[in-house]
């Protein structure tokens, strides 16, 4: 574990670092999540401060996720 983040927070980090901001669905469909374990992780990882929703400026259903500059979030997705 890499600053105690559970292997799915991880993979939600690393997706967001690789590709850019995305949608949930999207990062559901990058790390191959089921969309009961999507919606905990990303809140954990709002609580952390390691990344932000944003509204999806086409789509008011949806948000768009965005990788903070918090140092654990990027040296995790980095490394």
């Amino acid at each position: 574990k890499c600053y105690g983040l559970s292997m799915g927070q991880f993979a939600v980090l690393e997706a967001l670092f690789h590709k850019g901001d995305l949608t949930i669905g999207q990062v559901q469909e990058k790390i191959l999540s089921t969309s009961g374990t999507i919606p905990v992780i990303i809140k954990n990882l709002e609580k952390r401060g390691l990344l932000i929703r944003l509204p999806d400026a086409g789509d008011k259903r949806k948000c768009i996720l965005h990788i903070t500059e918090h140092p654990a979030g990027r040296w995790c997705a980095h490394h």
